[in-house]
């Protein structure tokens, strides 16, 4: 009888331990939203028409403006660079060795506005620069690491004296992360 009670004990407590973290789960899924917001990612994809109009100066203003959108809607809905670069190549015949370039540059670039825009709409305009550490194909921006600045006034980021924030230029796989005072 005690083998059978605990035979018993054991399979309703594994029942109401399965119930409830399926429960957990549900509910964390329901309320975790990643929808960008639409009036703040069209602003944060405002200087993708210049940046894609320096990548492609073959290309006509109208074709332009509707790679911009196309980058807006694809990254909005979660696609990745690859997927933009694939579609550059196939509806608008960008050369397939610049659409790669084109669209992970787009990408990081509306991203990290989007993040800029993000982060003042709270009261945060300082971030510690973050090194991405990937080796990703050359970025040279280790020796900015750790190190504070403000979004209004990036630092130089090259020889060169180019001032930007992080993933503004290209190949930079850098993160800001907020600085709360």
């Amino acid at each position: 009888m005690d083998i059978l009670f605990w035979i018993f004990l054991i399979i309703v407590f594994f029942f109401l331990f399965k119930k409830r973290k399926k429960k957990r789960a549900g509910n964390l899924t329901a309320s975790i939203s990643i929808a960008p917001d639409k009036t703040l990612f069209n602003k944060a994809g405002e200087p993708l028409y210049e940046l894609i109009k320096s990548y492609l100066p073959f290309i006509d203003s109208k074709d332009i403006a509707a790679i911009q959108k196309m980058v807006l809607d694809y990254t909005g809905s979660g696609y990745r660079p690859e997927t933009i670069s694939k579609h550059l190549v196939e509806k608008f015949n960008v050369p397939s060795d610049i659409a790669p370039t084109v669209s992970h540059h787009s990408v990081s670039l509306l991203m990290s506005k989007y993040n800029e825009y993000k982060l003042a709409e709270i009261g945060v305009y300082k971030y510690r620069w973050a090194h991405g550490h990937s080796g990703r194909n050359g970025c040279q921006h280790a020796f900015l690491n750790g190190k504070v600045f403000e979004f209004s006034n990036p630092p130089i980021i090259d020889k060169s004296g180019t001032r930007a924030n992080p993933g503004e230029s290209y190949p930079c796989g850098c993160m800001a992360i907020a600085q709360f005072d």
